[in-house]
């Protein structure tokens, strides 16, 4: 699939040197007021960030899995927070989206609803490149971090059994999806490993797609999916997308009588941190590798200091305006998780529907035309640099679409 590659490393105790402005795109007007409405997760590079003696290489790429060895981190951007985190034959995919909305598909309007449908050739394009996950993992319900969910199980018989783990409202949301027969493959019952289904009534005759939701369990340690990948979750808070009003706020208690049609159907209920554990053999000795996801802005939880591990990747989305004082996030998460590698997300323009087309020819930055980009990356570096005996500190990585980091452990 033709992506662009913007992959910046920014290594400790560097200054931001100077900008480079991108021409202006007249079509960006339409998206500001509109971009209020998602700030809490977006960003723009424009200016970009360029630090001096830094190279910034500008490319097309593919979405695909990679080779990679069993003692290597694989971390590719699907686009968002939607990311594919591997080692090995073992991975999850988090926050499956790729069907992009303008924001006029985002108004409730009766002549502009309906509009939130899943593209199915597009889907096909992104993940069937992609092996087949252990498990999925949902932070919060909202569109853009879960609408191609019911799309993508739907890929395959492999597929079909994937688990999805989340909220009850994700459960709810994706009881709105019925399953076709060709889609009917059997439920293992150990589905949700360790994490066992809630109880739940199902209509024999109609079998929907919340039959693959397990839900994310917030008390405790590790918690396995398989004999390889553990998962931990802490609840959080969403940051407000505009002041103190958070957009598609809410819960279901109930399940949905419907495929959601409009944004609102996808309610945000609980927000999580999602942290994986990959176990991997080096030679004779046992290893893991630890990766944090962080698809919303927010203040750290209250109980973040009981994970202790050491964290070798925390992927952080991008806010938008400054809804959240800076030494609270990120510099309360960075102060108690310290992790090797610090990746930045959901900066891309998920407002323009056409920007993964793959047979779109687009100029190289098509970002969110709002937020904190700058200032974010800014106050990231001030926090690392305030943090004594922060000495396992390597690098700030800016990935572009299609991008897959490798790490060693």
């Amino acid at each position: 699939m033709c992506a662009f590659n913007l992959h910046i490393i920014l290594v400790k105790n560097f200054t931001l040197y100077k900008h480079i402005r991108s021409r202006f795109d007249p079509s960006y007007a339409s998206l500001v007021l509109f971009s209020f409405f998602m700030g809490s997760c977006a960003a723009v590079l424009d200016p970009i960030p360029v630090i001096k003696g830094n190279v910034m290489r500008i490319e097309k790429g593919h979405i695909t899995s990679k080779g990679t060895d069993e003692t290597s981190l694989s971390i590719t951007w699907l686009g968002t927070t939607n990311y594919e985190i591997r080692v090995g034959d073992i991975s999850v995919v988090t926050d499956p989206f790729v069907t992009y909305k303008s924001f006029l598909q985002l108004a409730p309007l009766p002549l502009l609803s309906d509009n939130m449908d899943s593209d199915p050739e597009l889907v096909e394009i992104v993940y069937g490149n992609l092996q087949v996950p252990n498990a999925i993992f949902i932070g919060h319900s909202h569109y853009d971090h879960m609408l191609d969910t019911v799309e993508a199980l739907k890929l395959s018989e492999e597929w079909n059994v994937v688990p999805v783990f989340g909220s009850k409202t994700t459960k709810h949301i994706l009881a709105g999806y019925i399953k076709e027969e060709s889609d009917l493959t059997p439920i293992p019952p150990n589905l949700c490993g360790e994490s066992k289904l809630l109880t739940q009534k199902h209509n024999p005759e109609v079998r929907k797609w919340s039959e693959n939701w397990c839900l994310s369990k917030t008390l405790g340690s590790w918690k396995q999916i398989n004999d390889f990948v553990s998962y931990r979750s802490f609840f959080a808070q969403h940051a407000p997308h505009i002041h103190e009003f958070t957009f598609w706020d809410g819960y279901y208690n109930d399940d949905l009588k419907y495929e959601p049609r409009i944004a609102d159907d996808f309610r945000k209920g609980h927000t999580y941190i999602h942290f994986f554990q990959f176990k991997f053999q080096d030679g004779a000795q046992e290893k893991f590798f630890r990766v944090g996801i962080v698809g919303a802005g927010t203040e750290a939880p209250w109980n973040i200091n009981e994970f202790t591990d050491k964290l070798d990747v925390l992927i952080m989305c991008v806010p938008g305006w400054e809804n959240i004082e800076d030494n609270k996030y990120p510099g309360e998460l960075i102060e108690a998780l310290k992790p090797r590698i610090i990746i930045l997300s959901h900066y891309d323009n998920f407002f323009d529907k056409h920007y993964l087309d793959p047979e779109r020819d687009q100029e190289p930055i098509r970002l969110v035309p709002t937020a904190y980009f700058n200032e974010f990356l800014n106050h990231i570096q001030e926090k690392i640099n305030e943090i004594e005996g922060y000495g396992d500190f390597e690098a700030i990585i800016v990935p572009g679409l299609g991008t897959t980091v490798e790490i060693k452990n």
